[in-house]
């Protein structure tokens, strides 16, 4: 009688655990050489920050925070072109290299997106609160 032997086929997962405890020995040795250098920011140039707020008719008033003073600019941001230009300008008068964005609550994203790549189409930097 001859008896039929059953052939176990597993993976041999010994040489994969050598490799993995390998890379973490590297991991771990080369991890605390690695540097963690910070640059060092220039913050004696004064700029002044825009904050630029946006009411659920798409009218627009710049409050300048360095001297919180008020600019009511009569101006939508439905006047993407026109009202780009205008913000430019004010933004070269205050030195300021972006803008934070405050727009209502309940504006639209449709209309804030449009007005938004105007923005960026014009090179203004801006940043949504």
């Amino acid at each position: 009688m001859s008896r039929h032997r059953r052939h176990i086929v597993e993976m041999n997962v010994v040489p994969y655990i050598d490799v993995m405890l390998v890379l973490l020995v590297i991991f771990m040795v080369t991890s605390p050489l690695m540097s963690n250098e910070s640059k060092q920011v220039d913050t004696t140039e004064e700029t002044s920050e825009i904050l630029l707020k946006i009411d659920l008719k798409g009218y627009i008033n710049i409050l300048d925070k360095s001297t919180n003073k008020e600019i009511e600019l009569h101006k939508t941001i439905d006047n993407g072109e026109e009202t780009a230009n205008l913000i430019k300008e004010i933004m070269d008068k205050h030195q300021s290299k972006s803008i934070i964005l405050e727009p209502d609550k309940d504006i639209t994203f449709g209309r804030l997106e449009d007005f938004m790549i105007v923005l960026q189409s014009k090179d203004i930097n801006f940043s949504l609160k």
